[in-house]
């Protein structure tokens, strides 16, 4: 077993043991992989709330999202609060990012304050809070609950659809509908106007970019924006362009 395979053996046998998450960084250091120690550093400063849990977010596009989990998967989520008139919207967030079903989703909601039973890296802990526009929800070092458990990867995918406010019979779509979307679709993925036809052929959906960080999604979705033709109050349909959350269990 190599050196570093034993330093993943043991953060994974023991995801708390932030001495030996610090030993591993300097020998990171040594052996010219300086992103990852930086890194390694930053989860073990947020624990000690030496900095702000947004700084794994920046860090983590520098290195592969699979080591991360391995080696960082310090951090679960509780679920503090839901807003006053948003309790349907929270139930449906909590279902989408834990698989429960309605009656077990219902139940964890109103019994807040509420532990998400998964560890996660900081970065997809803060992915998970940001995400969460229904409530608020807290990223802790606290994994006593969750540390036995296989760590899950959150990441983010940015969206395209075409959408329909009055019409859903797709045969009757508006060609100019189509024309927009398609030219948008090209732009956005770097293709021609009839690669783009073929890829929403069937389905007015496009995936722009995924496996990206909260903070990542964010930026491709606001480069795309720019993108998209101005909101025609006449028209019948328009096109979205949303983040969408992708939980996975590791390996």
């Amino acid at each position: 077993m190599s050196e570093e395979a034993a330093f993943l053996m043991a953060l994974k046998a023991n995801p708390a043991d932030d001495t030996a998450r610090l030993v591993y960084a300097d020998w990171l250091d040594e052996h010219d992989q300086p992103h990852k120690a930086e890194y390694l550093r930053a989860v073990v400063e947020v624990v000690r709330e030496a900095c702000g849990i947004e700084t794994l977010d920046a860090l983590a596009g520098r290195v592969d999202p699979e080591w991360a989990v391995d080696a960082a998967a310090r951090f679960a989520l509780v679920l503090e609060s839901y807003e006053a008139g948003r309790k349907i919207d929270a139930i449906k967030i909590v279902r989408e990012i834990t698989g429960m079903g309605l009656g077990e989703a219902k139940e964890f909601v109103e019994k807040i304050p509420s532990g998400f039973l998964y560890r996660t890296t900081g970065e997809g802990a803060y992915g998970v809070q940001r995400y969460f526009g229904a409530g608020r929800v807290r990223p802790t070092a606290d994994i006593a609950n969750v540390s036995a458990r296989q760590p899950s990867t959150v990441s983010f995918s940015v969206v395209a659809t075409l959408e329909l406010l009055n019409n859903w019979d797709e045969v009757a779509v508006d060609p100019e509908a189509l024309v927009t979307f398609r030219e948008f679709v090209a732009k956005a993925l770097g293709v021609t106007v009839e690669k783009a036809t073929e890829l929403t052929e069937t389905f007015y959906h496009v995936v722009v970019a995924e496996n990206l960080t909260y903070g990542r999604a964010e930026e491709c979705r606001t480069r795309n924006q720019s993108l998209l033709p101005p909101n025609d109050a006449r028209a019948d349909w328009f096109v979205n362009l949303y983040k969408s959350l992708h939980l996975t269990n590791s390996r």
